[in-house]
């Protein structure tokens, strides 16, 4: 639950450094 708030917050501010993150987090 915490990370999907936090990916959002973070998505903000640089969406393209945290999209190549959430697939390999995924």
């Amino acid at each position: 639950s915490s990370t999907g708030i936090v990916t959002r917050s973070k998505a903000k501010t640089s969406p393209d450094q945290w999209t190549t993150v959430s697939l390999p987090v995924k």
